[in-house]
């Protein structure tokens, strides 16, 4: 097989989301694992897109109030841990893009 040879899903990708832009990492998935994902991959130094159809923390935005995620040890509403998880992208500058995979 050559070595040179992209798929035409990657090339698909490549020309819609990545123009003038190389990521190391793409992350699909905002949920708080693909968060999680992203953050730490980005604190050992890597460039990371993080790409969802919806907004950032996927279903837990749907929660009236979340009582077992660590560092919450009080709760925390859906809402509000999704607020949580955007800043801390944001703070981290990690590139977030809404499209579908």
């Amino acid at each position: 097989m050559d070595s040179e040879y992209q798929s035409p899903a990657m090339n698909y990708w490549r020309e819609k989301i990545m123009v003038n832009k190389k990521s190391q990492v793409a992350v699909i998935g905002a949920g708080p694992a693909g968060c999680a994902a992203a953050i730490q991959l980005k604190r050992y130094g890597l460039d990371v897109i993080l790409i969802d159809r919806e907004k950032i923390g996927g279903l837990a935005r749907n929660a009236n109030f979340i009582e077992n995620y660590l560092g919450f040890p009080k709760g925390i509403s859906g809402v509000e841990f999704c607020y949580t998880l955007e800043e801390h992208l944001k703070h981290l500058e990690i590139e977030t893009v809404k499209d579908e995979i």
